[in-house]
């Protein structure tokens, strides 16, 4: 199996944009209703937002998205896995 990289990149990338909509796909699903908003790689492009993709063999598979809350505070926002990477360890890699 190829190994597995995760970095911190720019959110604004069409593998980014489709692992999103994957990300809402799942969140219309649990939580059906008007409160839910959609998560794009154009609203994550800003200050204290940070997008952890994870490739493998240079195919983005997974993503996270990190906002900074000061103090030493990370909150964890979105995370996916696409379902072909599912169960090679992206997730744990991403956590």
């Amino acid at each position: 199996m190829d190994r597995i990289s995760v970095d911190i990149e720019q959110p604004l990338q069409t593998e980014v944009s489709l692992l999103l909509s994957q990300s809402d796909a799942v969140a219309a699903m649990l939580y059906p209703g008007e409160y839910r908003r959609p998560i794009t790689a154009e609203s994550l492009a800003k200050p204290d937002t940070y997008v952890v993709v994870a490739r493998i063999a240079g195919k983005a598979v997974g993503l996270c998205v990190l906002f900074d809350r000061s103090d030493q505070m990370m909150e964890l926002k979105r995370m996916i896995v696409d379902a072909s990477s599912r169960g090679a360890g992206v997730g744990m890699a991403l956590l």
